[in-house]
């Protein structure tokens, strides 16, 4: 394995990685193509919680089914809702790194 330096922060890694350990950055096309199918979008996330929160379609897209159900049944008390938007809140205010720690790394 060879050592190449990430473009973002200059740190070392392999060929093999497909984000960097220190920034999270991706590395290359060539990582894309074997892309983790866990690796989720933030931006994805908070559209999903803005627009369909009520239904809980950000806490399925995150990996959260048991959450997303219960988001689902209750969607006509609109408390849902308000979940939703301080979700989408936090989001918002996650660092990159923070959110691929949480919502990536815990189901692989």
């Amino acid at each position: 394995m060879s050592q190449n330096r990430c473009p973002q922060c200059c740190s070392s890694v392999t060929d093999h990685q497909i984000l960097c350990e220190h920034c999270y950055a991706g590395q290359g096309l060539d990582a894309l193509a074997g892309m983790d199918p866990n690796l989720r979008s933030q931006r994805l996330a908070r559209r999903l919680s803005l627009y369909l929160g009520s239904f809980g379609a950000h806490k399925f897209y995150l990996g959260e089914p048991a959450r997303g159900t219960l988001y689902l049944l209750f969607c006509w008390t609109l408390v849902p809702t308000a979940l939703a938007l301080r979700d989408s809140l936090q989001l918002a205010r996650m660092a990159p790194a923070q959110f691929y720690r949480r919502w990536c790394l815990k189901s692989a």
